[in-house]
């Protein structure tokens, strides 16, 4: 189920605060927005019981890039995943999922 899909560019961030996020991915998705001024930051939150995960996607036209973040997290506890790839990578994967016939 999809719960929020939205540019943040226009969006006040801090509505991703806890408690739908775990403190620590909270504070690890606003270090990752922080860091980078010149960026745009699109993101969707979906709920896979028991875990919630965020796609957020950094645009930066500026430097020329984009990088997809991913976080994984329940409400159980504090811990959760990241990965993060870049646009590049993330079509070579679709692209040899494909061949492998997986999708």
């Amino acid at each position: 189920m999809a719960i929020y899909e939205i540019n943040l560019s226009k969006l006040n961030y801090h509505s991703l605060q806890p408690p739908l996020l775990s403190y620590e991915a909270y504070l690890h998705i606003i270090g990752v927005i922080e860091s980078s001024p010149t960026s745009q930051f699109y993101y969707k939150i979906e709920k896979k019981t028991p875990n919630i995960c965020v796609y957020l996607i950094e645009y930066n036209k500026m430097e020329a890039h984009t990088i997809c973040h991913f976080f994984s997290c329940d409400n159980l506890d504090s811990d959760y995943s990241y990965q993060i790839i870049d646009l590049e990578q993330f079509k070579f994967l679709g692209t040899f999922l494909e061949e492998l016939d997986f999708i």
